[in-house]
C-alpha cells in the first residue's frame, strides 16, 4: 500500500463515524454491531476508491473477508431497514447534509 493511501485512511476516524472503537473493527467478534460497523467501514474504504487488497491489512483480515463484508453491506442496505437507516445517517453526516438543489425547468 502506498503512503498516499495510508495518509487518506484513518481507521480511528472511520471507527468513530460508525460508533465503535478501532480495536472492535479489527477484532474477530461476531457481535452484530461490530460486524455491521466492519461492513460499513469496508464500504466507505472501497468508495475512496481503494482495492480490496489494500483494505484487508488495515482491518487485519483477508481480501476474501473484505469481499464478503462488501457483499454483506450491499445485502443489508437493500433488505435490512435499521442498517440502511444507520448507513444513510453516516453518509449524511459525512457529506455534511449538503445535497445539490435540483430545480426543474418547466417552461
Amino acid at each position: 500500500m502506498t503512503d498516499t493511501i495510508r495518509q487518506q485512511v484513518s481507521l480511528a476516524e472511520l471507527a468513530a463515524k460508525v460508533g465503535v472503537t478501532e480495536e472492535a473493527l479489527r477484532s474477530r467478534s461476531h457481535n452484530q454491531e461490530e460486524v455491521d460497523a466492519r461492513s460499513m467501514v469496508v464500504a466507505m474504504l472501497m468508495a475512496r476508491p481503494m482495492r480490496q487488497q489494500d483494505v484487508a491489512p488495515l482491518l487485519g483480515i483477508t481480501q476474501v473477508a473484505v469481499s464478503k463484508l462488501l457483499a454483506r453491506h450491499r445485502r443489508m442496505v437493500q433488505y435490512h431497514p435499521p442498517y440502511r437507516r444507520r448507513w444513510n445517517e453516516i453518509n449524511a453526516a459525512e457529506k455534511n447534509d449538503v445535497k445539490p438543489n435540483k430545480e426543474r425547468n418547466t417552461i
